[in-house]
């Protein structure tokens, strides 16, 4: 128990140092990733590849999550594996992640379609780009200024590559593992029928005293 305590807070340092780093390396290569004249359309044809994205790697996320819990039932004894506590963390984070990108693509679409205000005045009328067409640099939220799109799906990347090594590693430590045998309950209670039907058929029936005289 000590030992999978330990690993889950070893884990979370990890990922909270994951993003702390590349929170970090977002601010400072920002200025050397903007895209240069982005526009509407290539927004819009990016929108639509991130979504197709993130809902196949949310699926197979969802999947390993899966494998991982009929992996557990399955093996007797694997769950007190670090790595199998390891990989159920990093997973589910990757998977959180994906949830977040999904959930903030529609904030991004409709900011990249609003045509009014500030936004509008900042569209360059003879190329058509904006600032704003540059959606990796997006706030994730409307609300969330210092959080951009990048950064979460980085976040996404890191965390389901390391999630999925670790979840490597446990597939590495299954013979080690013996499958649970077969519970005999059934054949037990197939034994308990059987004896059932055999007093019950072996009961001899009360002959009647009732006796009809032959006609004479």
């Amino acid at each position: 128990m000590e030992q999978l305590v330990g690993a889950a807070i070893v884990t979370l340092i990890a990922i909270i140092s994951i993003a702390l780093i590349i929170y970090d390396m977002n601010h400072v290569m920002k200025v050397k990733a903007l895209i240069k004249n982005p526009t509407f359309d290539g927004a819009k044809d990016a929108l639509e590849r991130l979504s197709d994205w993130a809902k196949w790697l949310s699926g197979i996320q969802t999947a390993a999550l899966g494998g991982l819990g009929l992996l557990i039932n399955d093996r007797p004894g694997i769950e007190k594996e670090p790595f199998v506590l390891i990989t159920a963390l990093l997973l589910g984070v990757a998977l959180l992640c994906s949830a977040w990108v999904l959930s903030s693509l529609p904030s991004i679409s409709l900011r990249i379609y609003a045509t009014y205000g500030w936004q509008k005045r900042k569209q360059s009328r003879i190329t058509g780009t904006s600032k704003k067409y540059e959606i990796y640099e997006l706030p994730l939220y409307h609300a969330f200024k210092g959080v951009p799109l990048s950064f979460v799906v980085t976040l996404q990347h890191w965390y389901w590559g390391l999630g999925l090594l670790s979840f490597t590693w446990v597939l590495i430590q299954l013979p080690n593992y013996k499958p649970e045998p077969k519970k005999e309950a059934s054949l037990i209670h197939l034994q308990i029928t059987k004896e059932s039907n055999k007093a019950l058929y072996s009961i001899t029936p009360i002959k009647s005293s009732f006796h009809i005289p032959a006609d004479t």
